[in-house]
């Protein structure tokens, strides 16, 4: 490549305008090489291209602009696909194609566009960041950690689309990334999720288009929760995650769906707040799941 290729570490091997640099007589091919790979990728984003865009301007170590990028096209990836599809299940289906069409190439971002795994690039991209001090300063925090939250909302979507879910060890994941009015330890005052819903207008757009499925996603857990109580296919003494965090200790069946039930009202007011913000039948959606509960 005339501009180089960048390996799967992150790190950029030169092309062949460094590589005869003497015989072109550039002073400073770096910076050469740099404007040229921007300047391509400002072309590549203007038509549309990101993926392309992403390389270019690794390329050119525009590190904080490829984050932004990858956040929007993992925010936009997530809310695109249906809660009741599996992620996995689906970019799995695409496996075959993509080991097809790039047989041994490993390097990074050495996909066509077309079959770019964009969970895949961004776990590698948050790794690559986080464990390289050079390009790690050269990005923000706040990038970082809006990337991880994305990241965190797929492994709660794919943990809610198992067979079989954790669906405590879900709503803790929920609670922890404290987007939602969820909070197992304590009552949620009215102003508290009043301060939530002022501060939905702050976040950043690629997390705040995930919410209306959180809230789905959390109602429906809690729902079934209710229902497994019910129906005595629960341990009523208490209710642990995968890792044996407790939760609802000691306490009895009534208390437990009293609280559940509580979460489920902060929730409600929380979308009745918003449902102005959100897709249409978002509201309707959650309005139908509390019926039930």
């Amino acid at each position: 490549m005339l501009l180089g290729r960048i390996e799967k570490d992150g790190n950029r091997l030169p092309g062949a305008i460094e590589e005869r640099k003497k015989l072109l007589y550039l002073n400073n091919e770096e910076n050469y090489l740099f404007q040229i790979a921007e300047q391509a990728a400002i072309k590549a984003e203007e038509e549309g291209r990101l993926y392309d865009c992403i390389l270019l301007y690794q390329l050119s170590e525009e590190y904080e602009t490829v984050i932004s990028l990858v956040i929007k096209l993992l925010g936009e990836f997530l809310v695109s696909i249906d809660i009741n599809i599996s992620i996995d299940d689906l970019l799995n289906k695409n496996n075959n194609n993509i080991n097809n069409n790039v047989g041994n190439d490993s390097t990074f971002l050495s996909l066509k566009n077309d079959d770019i795994n964009i969970i895949s690039l961004s776990l590698k991209l948050i790794k690559l960041y986080n464990n390289s001090i050079e390009i790690s300063n050269k990005v923000s925090i706040k990038s970082k950690e809006v990337l991880s939250v994305l990241l965190e909302i797929y492994e709660i979507r794919k943990e809610f689309n198992k067979y079989n879910p954790n669906l405590i060890k879900i709503l803790n994941k929920l609670e922890n990334l404290n987007l939602l009015p969820i909070n197992f330890t304590r009552t949620i005052e009215l102003e508290e999720i009043r301060k939530l819903s002022i501060e939905f207008n702050s976040i950043n757009e690629s997390i705040a288009k995930n919410i209306p499925n959180l809230l789905i996603i959390s109602m429906k857990c809690i729902s079934q929760l209710i229902f497994d109580l019910n129906q005595g296919l629960i341990s009523e003494s208490i209710l642990i995650d995968s890792s044996n965090n407790s939760v609802l200790v000691n306490s009895t069946k009534d208390e437990k769906i009293i609280k559940l039930r509580q979460i489920s009202r902060n929730l409600m007011i929380y979308s009745g707040m918003l449902q102005y913000k959100m897709p249409r039948n978002v509201y309707t959606t959650l309005i139908n799941i509390e019926v039930n509960i």
